[in-house]
């Protein structure tokens, strides 16, 4: 037996886990980050696809105007479709793997 080993132990532990959380904050803040900077600039394209429409519209290009408008729209719709349906699959297999795991 060598003298202090188990304090020794519990503190490389004690370490290792705060440096572990360290790491999920920093990725948990870094993926708010990235989702708020996706949702801006999903925002800019969005109004500038609407812009792009209504001048089209106010130039007498009505069906250039609509092709761009529905694209525009119909792509923000999938767009949030397909995420929510995402992030439900995810709480789903979450849900599910905790269940599991009793």
């Amino acid at each position: 037996m060598v003298p202090g080993a188990a304090e020794r132990i519990i503190a490389s532990y004690e370490s290792q886990y705060r440096h572990r959380q360290s790491l999920e904050a920093t990725k948990v803040n870094a993926d708010i980050a990235s989702e708020r900077r996706g949702a801006w600039q999903g925002l800019t394209i969005a109004i500038f696809g609407l812009v792009v429409a209504g001048v089209m519209g106010y130039t007498n290009h009505d069906l250039t105007a609509q092709i761009i408008g529905t694209v525009d729209l119909g792509s923000l719709v999938t767009v949030f479709v397909v995420g929510r349906a995402a992030v439900l699959r995810e709480l789903f297999r979450k849900r599910r793997d905790e269940v599991e795991n009793r």
